[in-house]
């Protein structure tokens, strides 16, 4: 897999990201160990917001990808590097 860097972040944009990205990992690590059965409740809450979640990370890469001109295709961030990456 050859990867291409096509931006590179600023420390606000890193941090937008970087922010919904680790809301969106720790929901999902959260729903791993969460019964749905035992829980109702506790999980459609998690459900709800992990959808709101989704819709604000979603949208984040639309708009940059849209204001940057960024290509379409499997891109990811490098939190140490603050590069955007695409997986070619």
């Amino acid at each position: 897999i050859m990867r291409k860097v096509i931006d590179i972040l600023n420390e606000k944009e890193k941090e937008e990201i970087l922010e919904l990205f680790e809301k969106k990992q720790a929901m999902e690590n959260l729903a791993k160990v969460i019964n749905a059965e035992t829980d109702e409740q506790l999980f459609q809450n998690l459900k709800n917001d992990y959808l709101v979640l989704m819709n604000e990370y979603t949208a984040w890469w639309s708009n940059n990808s849209e204001i940057k001109g960024w290509e379409k295709g499997n891109l990811f961030i490098d939190f140490s590097t603050n590069e955007v990456v695409m997986d070619e």
